[in-house]
């Protein structure tokens, strides 16, 4: 095996990240390495290459974890799982097991856990994070998994069901994941907003997979729409995926009364809440995703194929680290995926 390999590494507060040659990872006994295969952007890299950085990020990191590998060395100790297996990645790892978070479900929040760094060529991943790739996806799709995971996530957290009516603010690609959550789930009805920026390809690949509107709401009252679809009621669920504190209180104003609007990402500043006992909606957050969303995605994927392909318009090098970055932070793109 190689001694170096390359990666696409965070080194220093700032903007930009750069490509470097870091030590081939060593297997233990719990533990695989794997030779990454695909490897996808996700935003929260891309806070990190702007230079916003988490309590979770940690100098120098390797970035990445929208994972799909080939597995080249396994410990002694690992299970269900041989050489040449491809399998995707459960990003979170080093939770601490005994903290609140950890005990009640939540490891995602606890103060220890950190990030798998998959832009690299070989990749060391625990063995309790790995899964097999599902049989209807190809590795480069591999990665939309994750992302996938935090969709599903959502619809739990917003106590999604069969035929309600929802709203997917902003087309992003969290944005159009929730969106084929939302089709898998059996929605009765998808509205999707975005910007004149997102009309292609974000807008135009929310019509493809189902939207049954994709507004540009510098072109029109997105707010209208939704009442028009909806016999003047609103929808059931919001799904605010923008990140923008302007998107929140038009998402409210979408809401049927007793709806529900789940934010999910980065959300800074404040929100605007209007007439919250009147309307009696709810508003929670959701970054992440559990355990048990992968344990039922991976098998769901195995049965029932969820169409990926069309979120990657764009495939690149590890040695184009800084233009796929640029790619992912326009709008030009949906996802953008590193094949090392």
């Amino acid at each position: 095996m190689k001694a170096i390999v390359k990666a696409i590494v965070k080194t220093k507060p700032g903007r930009g990240v750069e490509v470097l040659d870091v030590p081939y990872p060593e297997v233990t006994a719990t533990s695989a390495v794997l030779k990454t295969l695909a490897c996808g952007i996700c935003g929260a890299d891309l806070e990190v290459y702007q230079g916003r950085l988490s309590k979770f990020a940690k100098l120098p990191m390797i970035m990445g974890h929208e994972v799909s590998g080939e597995v080249v060395e396994i410990g002694e100790d690992v299970e269900g799982f041989t050489v040449g297996d491809r399998v995707v990645v459960q990003p979170f790892t080093g939770m601490c097991g005994t903290c609140y978070y950890c005990k009640t479900g939540q490891a995602w929040s606890c103060a220890s856990r950190r990030m798998i760094g998959g832009m690299t060529e070989y990749v060391a991943v625990p063995a309790e994070n790995l899964y097999p790739l599902p049989k209807t996806l190809e590795p480069e799709e591999g990665p939309l998994c994750e992302p996938f995971a935090v969709a599903l996530h959502a619809l739990h957290v917003a106590s999604f069901k069969i035929l309600e009516t929802a709203a997917v603010l902003g087309p992003g690609p969290i944005g159009l994941m929730v969106l084929a959550a939302l089709k898998a789930a059996g929605a009765g009805l998808v509205v999707v907003t975005g910007t004149q920026d997102d009309v292609s390809p974000r807008l135009a690949l929310a019509s493809e997979l189902g939207a049954d509107a994709a507004v540009n709401i510098d072109d029109g009252n997105p707010v209208e729409v939704v009442k028009d679809f909806t016999e003047g009621l609103g929808v059931d669920v919001v799904f605010d995926t923008t990140g923008s504190p302007k998107a929140g209180p038009q998402g409210i104003r979408m809401l049927k009364t007793g709806g529900r609007m789940v934010v999910i990402g980065h959300y800074p500043g404040t929100m605007a809440l209007a007439d919250p006992s009147y309307k009696g909606y709810t508003v929670r957050g959701n970054v992440s995703y559990n355990w048990d969303t992968w344990e039922r995605m991976i098998p769901y994927l195995e049965r029932r194929p969820v169409v990926f392909k069309p979120f990657i318009t764009h495939r690149l090098a590890l040695d184009e680290a800084t233009k796929g970055f640029e790619l992912a932070m326009s709008k030009k793109s949906v996802k953008v995926i590193f094949l090392p």
